[in-house]
């Protein structure tokens, strides 16, 4: 046994109950790299992280690390052994400084028993300083953006011991290209060092050109490993899913006119103003623009999430001034939020409660509801939606976040809509999952539902929409239909905020 690699995962299994995880699978990671995991939602991949971070114990196969055997049976043992990891949502406390959240669980105290706030500050400030890391010790993280939540982690991690393999869980899924490229920096610094760095993403562009290894895994199963430079995009494609992905054609603007479904007048609210446009039957309507630009504040105040200041909205023809959300719901209108875990979802809650939430007044009688209608619309929807799952009784937490993100989706298509609003619908989801959301938005449109979509993702936006409508700091700067949307003219208009008239 050669004591080269970093970390070696010997034929590892994990089940729960019936449900096969892990299914002997294998993966070498050497010092210094920048290893690649990627795989659809089901995969396996978060399954390994879990087992590797010390949140879970597999059932079969062994690991080694740097040639030890190694099995954490908690997040200190893994982070004791110098591994470390990033979760994508930060696991962060908030209410606490930069340094108490450095020294979480492990506060330094002296004999007495009282804390030593100014060493673990001057220790963190050292830290950070080798880390080149620019966050203040005394900061409250309450203010941090996510991305520097995320670097924070990682300085985190490097202070339990010296950081042998470093975790990146889906790191760049919220981040701007700044962010993503300081943090692209760190890792880089970090794999100079001689840390090893697992790196799981959907975004295979980012992958090529960061990782040094990719393994590909699919349903629970360990696929191939290539090495940079000995494989193309379709080759990570074809082996993540099994299948040749089929191909769809961009979107082009409606070929004649639809009924007006939808129309804003000079609206202004919360963190937009002066918004003007109007979405038609069958049509995707699509809002681009950097993150804070106001395009999510627009969804929410249409469905009646937060009061506009001014202006006015027409709904079907008749005008719309939504008070509450209930106002909306009644006016069938529906909203996929961007964070789906946390607002669109309720964890404990099993897969066909979570799927039918919005349709319970439909499945009761005299105020009473009927189990037998709410399983029939459950496993309608399953099948419908194509969801991977043991069953409607599994907890909706042990799906996929795109099959968790069907869910969602098909929830509210169960509530037939007049018109659907989606923010970020593919964000964090792999790139089967995403084709099989697309092809929802389509089927809903060529329904002759209007659909709104905030996307930060460009290929997205040019694949989905009629016409693209773009913000920039809280202001609509041009309308322009597909057949004139480019990435780089809606680049221009979102980062510039000028160069196209607003047109509707």
């Amino acid at each position: 046994m050669t004591t080269a690699n970093r970390l070696e995962a010997q034929h590892l299994g994990k089940s729960y109950g019936h449900v096969h995880a892990l299914k002997d699978v294998s993966i070498t990671i050497r010092p210094g790299e920048i290893h690649a995991l990627i795989g659809e939602n089901g995969a396996g991949k978060s399954t390994l992280i879990k087992i590797l971070s010390g949140v879970v114990r597999h059932d079969r196969g062994k690991i080694l690390l740097n040639g030890q055997e190694f099995a954490p049976s908690n997040p200190q043992d893994s982070l004791r052994a110098g591994v470390g990891t990033v979760y994508q949502d930060p696991q962060i406390v908030e209410s606490l400084t930069v340094a108490e959240n450095v020294f979480l669980g492990r506060f330094l105290t002296g004999g007495s028993g009282w804390l030593q706030r100014k060493e673990m500050i001057r220790r963190t400030e050292k830290l950070l300083q080798s880390l080149n890391i620019s966050l203040d010790p005394l900061q409250l993280c309450t203010n941090l953006t996510v991305a520097d939540q995320q670097l924070l982690q990682i300085a985190r991690a490097a202070s339990f011991s010296e950081l042998q393999l470093l975790i990146l869980d889906e790191p760049t899924s919220t981040l701007t290209p700044t962010e993503v490229e300081r943090l692209f920096t760190l890792v880089d610094q970090l794999r100079q060092q001689g840390v090893s760095i697992l790196f799981v993403s959907h975004k295979l562009e980012e992958i090529e050109e960061h990782a040094d290894s990719v393994t590909v895994f699919r349903d629970g199963t360990y696929v191939t490993e290539y090495r940079r430079d000995h494989y193309s995009i379709d080759d990570l494609v074809h082996n993540m899913v099994g299948r040749e992905l089929d191909q769809v054609q961009p979107k082009s603007g409606l070929a004649t006119p639809q009924d007006l479904r939808l129309s804003l007048d000079a609206l202004s609210g919360k963190g937009f103003k002066n918004v003007s446009f109007e979405v038609h039957a069958g049509e995707v309507f699509g809002l681009f623009g950097l993150v804070g630009s106001g395009r999510t504040e627009i969804l929410r105040a249409i469905f009646g999430a937060d009061r506009t200041s001014s202006g006015s909205m027409t709904l079907a023809g008749s005008p719309y001034q939504p008070k509450s959300v209930g106002d909306a719901l009644r006016s069938r209108i529906a909203l996929v939020p961007e964070d789906r875990r946390g607002q669109g979802l309720i964890p404990e809650m099993s897969v066909g409660e979570n799927a039918t939430l919005s349709v319970l007044k439909r499945n009761s009688k005299f105020g009473w509801l009927s189990s037998a209608a709410i399983r029939q619309t459950a496993d309608d929807l399953v099948k419908k939606l194509g969801l991977k799952t043991a069953g409607i009784n599994a907890v909706i937490t042990s799906l996929s976040g795109g099959n968790q993100q069907k869910v969602v989706i098909g929830r509210w298509l169960a509530t037939e809509p007049e018109l659907l609003m989606l923010d970020e619908p593919a964000a964090g989801i792999d790139i089967g999952a995403k084709n099989e959301v697309y092809r929802l938005v389509d089927e809903v449109a060529d329904s002759g539902v209007p659909v709104i979509v905030v996307s930060s993702e460009l290929p997205e936006i040019l694949r989905l929409c009629n016409r693209v409508g773009v913000m920039h700091e809280g202001r609509l700067v041009g309308i322009l239909p597909r057949e004139e949307a480019t990435e780089e003219s809606l680049i221009a208009l979102a980062t510039l905020g000028a160069g196209q008239p607003v047109a509707q």
